[in-house]
């Protein structure tokens, strides 16, 4: 009768493990898929300085731009000033 049991406890975790290496199979389809779509979407600007660069894409008939700047910070003048 144990024996019995334990396998069936056996097959519901199996089926489980089943099920829940399903749904992350998906979950990265759909990343992999969203990544794909939004690289179609991002257009980058070459005209754009060294340190800043702008995407632009449209979404729901809108266009929208975002912006990245990098500023360079020495972090030897951070040190001395809170001394």
């Amino acid at each position: 009768m144990q024996t019995r049991n334990s396998s069936r406890l056996v097959e519901e975790r199996e089926q489980e493990l089943e099920n829940i290496i399903g749904n992350l199979l998906i979950a990265d389809y759909q990343v992999q898929r969203l990544r794909s779509r939004l690289a179609e979407k991002i257009e980058v600007h070459s005209a754009s300085p060294k340190n800043k660069s702008s995407y632009t894409f449209k979404h729901g008939g809108k266009w929208y731009r975002v912006s990245v700047r990098v500023d360079e910070m020495n972090t030897a003048d951070k040190s001395s000033d809170t001394d």
